[in-house]
């Protein structure tokens, strides 16, 4: 549990799939929580996480970021192994940290602290075709048991090192680094992007 950062989606232009991409991703293991960054949102996302529909959530999905990034809460969120908090109508609660954070954003801007938690992940504008999504969303509809049984597939794999071109820093995430990171990157179709 936590360890892990949280997954940044930029691009220079807009309506590039930033947003599809981590809903997609969210959606294979339950739909996303999607939290706002203002203070009382803020004040409130520890009890969301720890409420009866929260505690079902892995993923957490700040979308389309427009101010700098700059929270204490998320720092710790990010990081931290077990979430506790006042739960409405309970008192005190707490879970395992299984979250994942996507950002996406344009012109990401981020405190440096919390820029130094997160996975950068470029998006280039993709070609045109109206009926992307869709494809997407009818694919994984009939065939997301089997995109799941593939990551497990390439998690199971041993670990193999980083090809010196790329350029990988470990800053807190050394575990997630040698663990999740060396064994995608290892994958031959992804080693030969």
């Amino acid at each position: 549990y936590a360890k892990r950062p949280a997954f940044v989606h930029t691009a220079k232009k807009p309506r590039s799939g930033k947003t599809t991409a981590a809903e997609t991703i969210g959606n294979l293991c339950g739909e996303p929580l999607v939290i706002d960054l203002d203070r009382r949102a803020e004040e409130r996302l520890k009890e969301r996480w720890l409420s009866p529909e929260g505690l079902t959530k892995r993923i957490g999905l700040i979308d389309n970021l427009k101010k700098t990034l700059d929270s204490d809460l998320m720092d710790q969120l990010v990081t931290i192994k077990t979430i506790s908090g006042k739960v409405l109508g309970v008192g005190e609660g707490s879970r395992p940290n299984v979250i994942t954070y996507f950002i996406t954003a344009n012109n990401v801007k981020l405190s440096p602290d919390f820029a130094r938690r997160c996975f950068y992940v470029d998006f280039e504008s993709p070609d045109t075709n109206v009926a992307w999504e869709v494809e997407l969303h009818e694919f994984l509809r009939e065939h997301s048991q089997h995109v799941v049984a593939d990551i497990l597939y390439v998690l199971g794999l041993p670990v193999r090192p980083f090809d010196p071109e790329r350029k990988v820093t470990q800053e807190g995430f050394g575990m997630w680094v040698q663990e999740v990171l060396a064994r995608v990157l290892g994958f031959a179709p992804v080693a030969e992007v």
